[in-house]
């Protein structure tokens, strides 16, 4: 017994990637001992395991065998836990209705058992499923609740999560400024305790909230911090969900194979889940994609699609807005029939979860809590601007300024006198990235951050521009310094012990440069710096150009180029 309770504290100080293998040992150990609750504890664990990697199938196992043994045994506290296991892997099965069965029958127990935090998951879960199936004021009261008594116990995660659906239902209300506030205080918790699952999805609500309103640049930022974020944690349901939403953004006119980049991966690892809700979501975005594209019948297949896995999930307002796109793509493709047809499914759905009385319900249940929470949500706000403003300026993987911030920096420099400006690549990095897998890409970028970090600690900025591109502004510093900066900076890259990272990487960068006395507006010296970067690349990668006389003393290979 004494080594089972060993065995179990170790799994509960353990990082997230040791759990799995852990909780295994654990089972294996409790079963020949007969200790049934061990055995529930690592049964629990390996379930919340398998959802985590997409393996619904096995978690649900894992999960119904806790519950029973749980229910056998009398072990009140482990069968809520697992109760509320059950009902987040249903989630992401899109058995919406099944969920809310299962929660609603264990509601009077969890009421009655005495453990807040047991009471209050039961809560949120009960608010999230409501949400998804269009029930929006049972949705808001019952994360309402699940929040008020959180706020009784120390602070955890789960408080922050409760605060991004109330944050979600906020913005279906197109309360912006409440859903951004509690999105803010939630991803501060999170911040906070040092935990980062959860933040992408918290960081795409706060990206959705200034995509509604008109901020595209804004939203761009929060989103792909939650992509590096989910990419870094290895949830593949959070990177779905980042992808879904950094497409939403780039649906524009000259971005369609970005955008159908994007949702090709996210479809793929909702494929591999099986999770029939966030793939209705991506399906969704296809018509969205192909609409403005004006290619009808592709939209139409897609939305078709949309409609049937919405159906299935009951996803309703993933469904109101297919029949909404249905409706559109029907009239252009000339089929009145069908696009009067969609448009009063769309008319009917819609009246039905968000007219006038449903609204006025939720605002009289908000009341009650707002008034409760009044004090804490103006310290919230006092703070919401400031943090949002780092949210929004930095990229959470290098640590690097992000674009948006650069745009702005790069005009403040300009009118400020001289300066030369830097555009670094890293070379072959899609190569990298499919040779030793996205995580060590990750560690690329990171060390990368670091690198470009320590070449501008006192002057100038270091910013991630896109992808694997970075740009360093160099204030008060002509074109010769920037040269040997530039020089420093390719022989670092070169010279690195990548082996840490992972046997046989190398990493080697292209470097364009240029000065703002060659051109009369900073956007023409960018360009001109990432002209040469070009003719960096073409010449042999690993050298820096500083000069459009390609081939000249002023193009600085070296011997070992990265082919």
């Amino acid at each position: 017994m004494q080594s089972l309770q060993s065995l179990l504290k170790k799994i509960e100080s353990s990082d997230p990637d040791q759990v799995c293998e852990l909780a295994g040992d654990l089972l294996s150990q409790s079963r020949e001992s007969g200790a049934v609750q061990f055995q529930v504890k690592a049964l629990g664990y390996l379930a919340i395991c398998a959802k985590k990697t997409g393996k619904t199938a096995d978690a649900e196992k894992y999960a119904r065998e806790a519950i029973e043994l749980s229910e056998q045994q009398g072990f009140q506290r482990e069968l809520l836990l697992n109760i509320n296991t059950l009902a987040g892997i249903k989630l992401v099965q899109g058995k919406h209705t099944q969920v809310l069965e299962l929660l609603e029958q264990y509601l009077p127990q969890a009421t009655q058992s005495g453990f807040t935090a047991e009471q209050a998951r039961f809560l949120t879960n009960l608010g999230i499923v409501n949400e998804l199936l269009g029930h929006y004021p049972a949705a808001l009261e019952h994360n309402l609740q699940a929040i008020a008594l959180y706020r009784q116990l120390p602070k955890s995660p789960n408080l922050a999560y409760s605060l991004h659906n109330v944050a979600n239902i906020y913005m279906w209300l197109e309360l912006y400024s409440e859903s951004v506030g509690y999105n803010q205080e939630a991803i501060n918790l999170l911040e906070e305790l040092g935990v980062t699952h959860g933040q992408a999805i918290i960081l795409n609500g706060l990206g959705e909230a200034f995509y509604l309103q008109g901020d595209f640049t804004e939203a761009e930022a929060f989103h792909d911090n939650a992509i590096s974020l989910a990419r870094e944690t290895g949830d593949y349901h959070e990177l779905a969900d980042s992808l879904l939403q950094r497409a939403k953004c780039s649906n524009i006119p000259g971005a369609e194979i970005l955008t159908k980049g994007m949702l090709d991966e996210a479809l793929q690892l909702c494929l591999t889940s099986g999770e029939k809700g966030l793939q209705a979501g991506i399906m969704l975005q296809y018509g969205a994609m192909y609409l403005k594209q004006e290619n009808f019948p592709q939209a139409l297949e897609a939305l078709q699609q949309t409609i049937g896995l919405a159906e299935y999930s009951e996803s309703n307002e993933i469904l109101w807005n297919a029949y909404k796109l249905f409706s559109e793509a029907s009239e252009k493709s000339e089929n009145i029939a069908d696009a009067f047809k969609y448009l009063s499914l769309y008319t009917e759905l819609r009246e039905e979860i968000k007219g006038i009385k449903v609204i006025n319900q939720m605002q009289a249940i908000a009341l009650p809590f707002k008034l409760r929470a009044a004090h804490a949500e103006a310290e919230v706000l006092r703070l919401k601007n400031k943090d949002l403003e780092v949210l929004s300026k930095y990229d959470h993987l290098t640590g690097l300024a992000n674009r948006r911030y650069l745009q702005q920096q790069m005009e403040v420099l300009w009118q400020q006198g001289s300066l030369s400006l830097l555009v670094l690549d890293i070379d072959l990095f899609k190569q990298i990235n499919d040779q030793f897998l996205h995580t060590v890409g990750d560690q690329v970028l990171k060390k990368c951050g670091e690198i470009l970090l320590s070449a501008c600690q006192k002057t100038g900025l270091a910013a991630r521009f896109g992808g694997e591109e970075f740009v360093l502004l160099l204030p008060e510093v002509g074109l010769a310094e920037a040269v040997v900066t530039a020089e420093k900076l390719r022989l670092e890259f070169e010279n690195n012990d990548w082996e840490q990272e992972a046997k046989g990487l190398k990493v080697t960068v292209s470097i364009g440069i240029a000065h703002s006395s060659e051109k009369n507006n900073i956007e023409s010296v960018l360009q001109l710096a990432d002209s040469r970067l070009y003719h960096a690349k073409r010449s042999g990668r690993n050298r820096t150009i500083p000069d459009a006389n390609i081939g000249s003393d002023h193009s600085l290979p070296t011997q070992n180029t990265l082919q």
